[in-house]
């Protein structure tokens, strides 16, 4: 049997989706029966259109083109962003990844995140394209309740299969040294002092990672006198945009902030967890979350909004409390950082929670998920 993974784009700009693609492509053949092979379709930008226009041109023209063309026993359209590919595939034979809902969940007003005309113009038509297919397949048990309910998908068709987590995320450093001696070299690399307190957050533009709600956090536990002159946090990933730098302003936080920016690779990102204390993560909603899964990985708790998907990557390893409450996240927070005994559980029940979510196990899923298509 031969399987077509269909990823996005190339230089579509997803990372997570990026991501998915090369750990299932890497992990499906190791698990798979000897006759099946697989392949996956490259589909380029068109520079000399532009960076808009190019990458159009290739997703809505270039892709579908190749796609008719193409032979395969099964075909899988690994992000819902190119949900239209369906209509160029067999639908007995095709399965698509169906990774969130958050602009539909938006435009009905189910969570408060603004989400860009063309997004909730353009999801139902993704939805749609998804009810062709075969199979769906979804990061969460959040994502396929809300396909079912709202997309009103069969749930028969509909999967979950939860993501895994990279090996290059664990608790030791790769190079043999101590996470002390590595956490002294991040520590300098960012000039933060010594003996800080460090909250990590990564984050992309998406509204619904709740900057505001983050800010607020900080600003709580820098109001504690027996933390806030050892508070600061480090951001990672996208810069804050105008109203979001306007608050960190407001609330006088700008010198507890450091900018890592986009960090090279994952094996810079886990340094990055295994140096932080915590894992900030208040998100209004999140499909899966791999923050949180990456940061228990390498050892480092997270504190979390119980919001979507959150409740099914943390379960009980730490506390939660609603995305807009603030306070009790800081409350979270704080009594991790001052009760040792408490901190030290959570560290090991969340090692333990990260390997039950490994890419073998995703792999062999999404298999029984081809198979079934010829049964």
């Amino acid at each position: 049997m031969k399987i077509m993974l269909l990823p996005n784009v190339e230089g579509y700009g997803v990372l997570s989706m990026q991501r998915y693609h090369a750990e299932l492509a890497l992990a499906l053949p190791t698990v798979a029966p000897a006759a099946w092979s697989f392949e996956s379709m490259r589909v380029e930008t068109a520079p000399h259109l532009g960076p808009t226009w190019g990458g159009r041109t290739a997703r809505l023209l270039t892709y579908p083109r190749r796609l008719r063309q193409a032979r395969a026993d099964v075909f899988h359209i690994l992000d819902h962003s190119h949900a239209h590919l369906a209509r160029s595939t067999p639908p007995s034979r095709t399965v698509m990844t169906f990774h969130d809902c958050i602009p539909l969940l938006a435009g009905l007003g189910l969570i408060d995140v603004p989400v860009a005309w063309r997004a909730r113009r353009g999801f139902p038509a993704r939805i749609r394209h998804a009810s062709r297919c075969a199979r769906v397949i979804t990061d969460s048990e959040a994502t396929r309740q809300n396909l079912i309910a709202l997309g009103h998908l069969d749930p028969g068709r509909v999967t979950t299969i939860p993501l895994g987590v990279s090996k290059v995320f664990s608790p030791l450093p790769p190079d043999g040294r101590l996470p002390s001696e590595e956490r002294s070299d991040v520590l300098r690399q960012y000039a933060l002092p010594e003996d800080c307190l460090l909250l990590a957050h990564v984050g992309t533009p998406g509204r619904y990672k709740n900057v505001p709600g983050l800010l607020k956090v900080l600003r709580a536990l820098l109001d504690d006198a027996s933390l806030g002159p050892r508070v600061h946090l480090i951001r990672v990933g996208a810069a804050f945009t105008d109203d979001e730098q306007d608050q960190v302003q407001a609330l006088e936080l700008g010198g507890r902030i450091t900018a890592a920016g986009h960090v090279p690779g994952d094996a810079a990102l886990a340094r990055i967890y295994r140096a932080a204390d915590l894992l900030l993560f208040p998100s209004l909603w999140e499909g899966f979350g791999w923050p949180p899964l990456e940061a228990m990985a390498c050892g480092t708790p997270p504190v979390t909004s119980n919001a979507g998907a959150l409740p099914e990557v943390i379960g009980d390893v730490t506390p939660m409390a609603a995305a807009n409450d603030s306070d009790a996240l800081a409350a979270i927070a704080r009594m991790l950082l001052i009760q040792p005994d408490t901190y030290r559980h959570a560290i090991d029940q969340g090692l333990a929670r990260a390997a039950t979510f490994g890419w073998d196990d995703c792999a062999r899923r999404v298999c029984a998920v081809y198979a079934s298509l010829h049964e």
